[in-house]
């Protein structure tokens, strides 16, 4: 085990707006939102083979940003005794894989820091 280690950090940020137009028949909301995340619970990947250890402890190493953006809106409507709306909404996320400890690959495709997190990532030479 580790005892150095330490829980995974976040840093939040949101912002967001509500609209509501012509007496609410209308009415639009919209968020912005960032997070950084730090010593994420990961394996070392630079440990040579010479050591000869099959499995290490893990490690607060990994860090992560995640953004993106949401957007709703709605239209209201009473004709007569009937009351509808109509909704849409739009998200859209991001995240990012901002450090992870990686051995050195011949092509920088192959890392996973940089890509999105679960990314598939080709392992072969492309020639």
């Amino acid at each position: 085990g580790n005892p150095l280690l330490t829980w995974e950090r976040a840093r939040k940020m949101n912002i967001g707006a509500e609209l509501s137009l012509w007496k609410s028949k209308i009415s639009i909301i919209a968020d912005v939102f960032q997070e950084n995340r730090d010593n994420i619970l990961a394996n070392k990947g630079t440990v040579p083979d010479i050591v000869g250890v099959s499995s290490l402890p893990s490690y607060n190493l990994g860090k992560m940003k995640n953004s993106g953006f949401e957007g709703e809106m709605t239209y209201r409507e009473r004709i007569g005794t009937f009351d509808f709306w109509v909704k849409a909404n739009y998200t859209y996320a991001h995240n990012k894989v901002e450090f992870q400890d990686e051995v050195t690959r011949p092509f920088s495709y192959q890392y996973r820091t940089g890509q999105r997190y679960g990314q598939f990532l080709c392992m072969d030479d492309p020639s």
